[in-house]
């Protein structure tokens, strides 16, 4: 997923919170919007969802 998510958003700043129960990932890019990398994850199979 790390390198798919690189080749996605190549300008960004990103994580995950191993620890968290939820596996959080969290993301900063000035580049894509919240719902398409929601979008990109759950393409992946993955899910994914805005913490507010």
């Amino acid at each position: 997923m790390f390198k798919n998510l690189f080749s996605f958003i190549p300008n960004s700043e990103w994580n995950f919170d191993l620890e968290d129960c939820d596996t959080i990932l969290r993301l900063v890019s000035n580049e894509v919007t919240a719902q398409q990398i929601i979008d990109f994850i759950n393409e992946l199979e993955y899910e994914c969802l805005e913490l507010e």
